[in-house]
C-alpha cells in the first residue's frame, strides 16, 4: 500500500464505511492503525450529528451537530465542540508518536481547506514518515492534494448512496 491513502467520494456514498472495512482488513493482517474515525448520525432522513471515536481506545466524542449550542462555533448548519477537536488532536499527536502501521483521519475537507479543523496535525502527519490513510469528499479531492501538495497516492473511490 502507498504512504498515502485517500478515501474518496460524494457525501453519504460511504466513504467511512469503506474506511472501516479498511482498518478490519489491516487489523486481520496484524497492522496497527491508530487515529480517529467519524461516526455520523441521521434523524429525520438528515444528518444531525457526528462523533468522532479514538480507533485505538473507542472513546467517542461529539464533535459537531445541528442542535443549537451557543458556545460552540457554527459552520453551516453545525455547531462546532472546539474540545472534540481537542481531542481529536491529542488522539493523532499520540498515533503519531505510537508504533501503528497507518494512521487515519476521518476527515479532511471545507475546514482544513481554510486551515481550520485538523489542518495542523494534518500537516504533521504528511510530513512524517508515518503511512497515513484519509477520506476526503470527491468534489474537494483535488484542492485537498494540492493544499496539503499531495502528488502521490493510492485513491479508493466509493460509489454508493445512502
Amino acid at each position: 500500500m502507498d504512504r498515502i491513502t485517500i478515501i474518496s467520494g460524494e457525501k453519504h456514498s460511504g466513504k467511512t464505511t469503506k474506511l472501516l472495512e479498511l482498518i478490519s482488513d489491516l487489523e486481520f493482517q496484524n497492522k496497527k492503525c491508530a487515529g480517529i474515525i467519524a461516526i455520523g448520525s441521521i434523524k429525520n432522513n438528515k444528518r444531525h450529528s457526528f462523533d468522532i471515536q479514538d480507533i485505538t481506545t473507542s472513546k467517542t466524542m461529539q464533535i459537531m451537530s445541528v442542535e443549537e449550542n451557543f458556545e460552540f462555533n457554527k459552520i453551516g448548519k453545525f455547531y462546532i465542540n472546539p474540545i472534540a477537536f481537542k481531542f481529536g488532536e491529542e488522539v493523532l499527536e499520540k498515533a503519531l508518536k505510537s508504533n501503528a502501521n497507518y494512521i487515519i483521519i476521518d476527515e479532511i475537507g471545507k475546514l482544513e481547506l481554510n486551515e481550520n479543523g485538523w489542518f495542523n496535525i494534518f500537516n504533521k502527519l504528511l510530513k512524517s514518515e508515518q503511512n497515513v490513510i484519509f477520506t476526503s469528499r470527491k468534489e474537494l479531492l483535488q484542492k485537498v492534494t494540492k493544499k496539503f501538495n499531495i502528488s502521490e497516492y493510492k485513491l479508493i473511490e466509493t460509489g454508493f448512496n445512502l
